[in-house]
């Protein structure tokens, strides 16, 4: 078996066939790079497009002031309108539609409707949205001097200048059907709040009903027993009773201008209020029996009743619901953030015509070494 043969190959080698190819290697380099440059000079040039979003101003943000009273059910500030306004951007739902709605892609080239979207939500990331570099201070003149920066970057102004008039227009708007959704959440969860409490008053009605109806059951019980006991004494009312002192000595109760109260006062469980007579316990009785309307005896009962209209009433949550549709929030001008896109800034990117130019020296360099050492190949296998 021959051995195969051996090539080497130095660096002396490549440069002198380097040397020896130099023409033809300039005409390939002028062509190589005239093609890159040709290609580069017909490409569009690429620009970022970038618009700023700030905070409303505080001459607008006045437009609120309808709501200022009614902070602990709705709060709302300029940074909290921006907030949302970001969080829905972020979403990038209403860039996709305006990319679908747009012909960005086309639907065709597409076997199914998933990759087509998904296509779509990759487009969309081409939309960059950018955080404030630092917090703002809060001594600060301006309001939201350090705005959220939205970037695209394209080869049409006009199309730039479209997509953003069209995407912060349409979430501005899903801003305000967020804070008009949220408002109804609250009024919602405020009525809840106020018919819970509404429900708790009327069970404590109820149990005040209850507790009196069995202190009115045993009132009658007690005064049908000291009844009882006034008829077996033939005690028929305390005028003519006799009221032992002591000492076999009785008065009459109003031998002194006194009265059954002041001489039975201080007993326990009033254990002698038989001496009131049974004709007097007798109308305490059949009074008791006849009450139909217990409201007005039963504690705490006027209290609750008012408590329980002030909720019903319910003027605070009335006030919001007023307050809130004549605010700005459903108004046609309204607007969550500041931008102005008169305003927006444009950057030429020239990386992309550098790195055409670099790619085209690159490829010329690879070339040239790989018809070097394929000719330095082809003369050491003649040789052997």
């Amino acid at each position: 078996m021959s051995d195969s043969p051996t090539i080497n190959i130095s660096l002396q080698s490549l440069i002198s066939d380097f040397y020896k190819l130099r023409y033809y290697l300039f005409v390939f380099f002028i062509l190589i790079m005239s093609g890159g440059l040709f290609y580069s000079l017909n490409l569009k040039k690429s620009i970022e497009a970038t618009i700023e979003i700030y905070n409303i101003s505080s001459i607008e943000f006045v437009n609120y002031e309808d709501l200022n009273p009614h902070k602990e059910i709705f709060p709302i500030s300029q940074d909290f309108l921006r907030l949302l306004f970001i969080e829905e951007l972020s979403d990038r739902d209403e860039i996709i539609n305006f990319f679908d709605d747009n012909k960005i892609l086309n639907i065709d080239l597409y076997e199914n409707k998933r990759e087509y979207q998904k296509d779509l939500e990759k487009k969309s990331l081409q939309v960059k949205i950018q955080k404030p570099t630092s917090q703002r201070s809060e001594s600060s003149y301006f309001e939201g001097i350090n705005p959220h920066l939205v970037s695209f970057v394209t080869d049409d102004k006009e199309f730039a200048i479209y997509l953003f008039d069209q995407v912060l227009n349409q979430v501005n708007l899903n801003v305000q059907k967020h804070l008009v959704y949220l408002a109804s959440i609250k009024n919602e969860n405020f009525q809840k709040n106020i018919n819970l409490q509404i429900d708790h008053i009327n069970n404590r009605i109820d149990v005040a009903k209850r507790k009196y109806l069995m202190e009115l059951k045993n009132e009658i019980i007690f005064l049908e027993e000291q009844k009882k006991i006034a008829i077996a004494l033939d005690l028929k009312d305390s005028g003519n009773v006799d009221f032992p002192i002591g000492d076999g000595v009785a008065i009459k109760l109003n031998q002194f201008g006194l009265d059954q109260d002041e001489l039975t006062k201080g007993n326990d469980d009033r254990k002698k209020y038989y001496l009131k007579g049974y004709t007097a316990i007798n109308q305490e009785i059949e009074a008791l029996k006849s009450r139909t309307l217990i409201e007005p005896f039963v504690e705490g009962y006027n209290e609750l009743v008012f408590e329980k209209e002030k909720l019903l009433i319910n003027i605070e949550l009335k006030s919001f619901n007023f307050d809130f549709k004549k605010s700005i929030i459903n108004s046609k001008n309204f607007s969550s953030v500041n931008y102005n896109i008169n305003d927006i800034k444009f950057k030429e990117l020239s990386s992309t015509k550098s790195s055409i130019i670099l790619a085209s020296l690159v490829l010329f360099f690879m070339v040239s070494i790989v018809i070097i050492i394929f000719q330095i190949i082809l003369r050491e296998l003649k040789q052997n």
